[in-house]
């Protein structure tokens, strides 16, 4: 959707084409430190690059989090990313 190829994608974050290819195909995933990146650039949620989904209300919770911190702030939706550490 933003038109990036692998080999841009390879070039902002650091990795090699095969690494992206790797990740695109599910044989290998991003390191945690480059999921971040990852997300920022195709301006995504961590959440949304996991393979396995958050259980549907965990998914509810956040995106009605989301919405309500947006309006709050007046700032738009995809400006608000929440993370949660465990």
């Amino acid at each position: 959707m933003k038109g990036l190829s692998q080999a841009d994608v390879a070039s902002c974050l650091g990795v090699s084409k095969p690494a992206i290819s790797g990740w695109e195909k599910g044989r290998t995933r991003p390191k945690n430190a480059r999921l971040g990146a990852l997300a920022d650039l195709l301006g995504v949620s961590q959440f949304d690059l996991m393979e396995e989904p958050l259980p549907v209300a965990y998914g509810d919770v956040i995106a009605r989090s989301r919405i309500q911190i947006a309006q709050k702030l007046g700032v738009e939706l995809n400006k608000v990313r929440i993370i949660i550490e465990f």
